[in-house]
This record gives structure tokens, C-alpha cells and sequence, in this order.
């Protein structure tokens, strides 16, 4: 027994919505950029390249920056996360017991846990 095709649909064509056009990255630019000025033949590139140029560099840092504190951020989550409910159950286990002093280095560093930069290298408490 063979497979049955099945048969092609009406109207022909792939379908579907057209191809995306290929976005090019943010140092291919700068490339292209700093090319053009020097193929131009001139001795300085123009103000508006050396503006977009210095634009396009800024644009790569910023990114590069979101990136690296996401990953240090990442990289200390559970550690914060273990710290905060370490301190919760502190904070339960004074609230019984009624110690006044106990329960305010707890909201001190609770504070400290959840305010801490999320870009920053985490020092842990505990």
C-alpha cells in the first residue's frame, strides 16, 4: 500500500504571509558606515556619519550593558530568593515570640535584599 498525497491546495503559492526582509545588526552598520566614509574619498567623514556612527556605538554599549546585568542578576536570583525567605520565617518566628528588636534588623535586611541593584554583584548575607 502506498501513501496517499494529498492534494495541492486551490490557488497555488506558498501561502502565508511574505518573507521578512534580513534586519542588519548594529556593527555591520557601523562597518558599512565607517566604509563609505573612507571609499568616499574625503579626508574626514561627514558630521551626519560620525554622529550615527557615535549613535550606533552607544546603542551596542547600552546593549551590551541590559545584557551583562541580566546575567548577573540571573546568576543571584536564587540566592536572594532563598535569603528573603529565610528572613519571612524570621520574621514570623519574632512576630510570635513579640521581640520588637529582633522583628527591626529583619525589615533592615529585608530591605537590603529586596532593594538590592539587580545589575550588581550580590553579596549574600547568610
Amino acid at each position: 500500500m502506498a501513501k496517499s498525497q494529498a492534494a495541492p491546495r486551490a490557488g497555488g503559492g506558498g501561502g502565508g504571509p511574505p518573507p521578512k526582509k534580513k534586519t542588519v545588526s548594529l556593527k555591520n552598520r557601523i562597518r558599512s558606515l565607517e566604509r563609505r566614509s573612507r571609499r568616499d574619498g574625503a579626508s574626514a567623514p561627514s558630521a551626519e556619519d560620525t554622529a550615527e556612527i557615535a549613535r550606533l556605538r552607544a546603542e551596542i554599549s547600552g546593549r551590551e550593558k541590559k545584557i551583562k546585568d541580566k546575567d548577573v542578576y540571573m546568576k543571584y536570583r536564587g540566592v536572594r530568593f532563598f535569603e528573603r525567605r529565610r528572613l519571612m520565617r524570621y520574621a514570623k518566628l519574632c512576630a510570635r515570640a513579640g521581640d520588637g528588636e529582633g522583628s527591626a534588623w529583619v525589615r533592615t535586611d529585608t530591605a537590603y535584599v529586596m532593594g538590592f541593584p539587580a545589575g550588581e554583584k550580590y553579596v549574600g548575607m547568610f
